[in-house]
Order: structure tokens, then C-alpha cells, then sequence
């Protein structure tokens, strides 16, 4: 028996994959690290990086369902989209 058991929910992924794009994202060109940034203000700041805007959107719904995935398997609210 685990010491600390967590209790887990299940996941609806056509919920998650409906619900991610309403996050606002944003990209941009870092000098210092000389790469895209990628950020979900809402769910996790910055989350990724890449050589094009195009690979930073595209990790970037990865990093939104996977955070929204996280909230949902362990029964927290998903927060609100802002409007930024």
C-alpha cells in the first residue's frame, strides 16, 4: 500500500482537445537564447521553444492539452481563458 495514495479522475481527451485552443498563446523571438519562446500565460508561462513560430504553435497545443490533462486527472478546476 502507497504511504501517501492519491486519488486520480478520469479524463475526457475531447473535452481537453475542444477546450485548448480557447488558451491564449504566445510567441516570440528570444535574442538571448536565439529561438522562439512559447507561452501559455494561463496554464504554465513559458513552455517551449523552437527554430519557427510554426514548431513553437505546434508544441504549444501539446503543452496546453497536457496541462489541462494534468488539472483534469487530478480534480482541478480548468481556469478560465483570459481575452490577452
Amino acid at each position: 500500500m502507497e504511504k501517501y495514495p492519491v486519488k486520480t479522475y478520469p479524463v475526457d481527451m475531447e473535452k481537453i482537445k475542444a477546450l485548448a485552443p480557447r488558451y491564449p498563446r504566445h510567441i516570440r523571438w528570444s535574442d538571448g537564447d536565439r529561438c522562439y519562446i512559447g507561452s501559455l500565460p494561463d496554464l504554465c508561462g513559458d513552455c517551449c521553444h523552437g527554430d519557427t513560430p510554426e514548431e513553437v504553435a505546434s508544441q504549444l497545443t501539446i503543452c496546453a492539452e497536457m496541462s489541462l490533462e494534468t488539472s483534469a486527472k487530478f480534480g482541478f478546476p480548468f481556469p478560465e481563458p483570459s481575452r490577452s
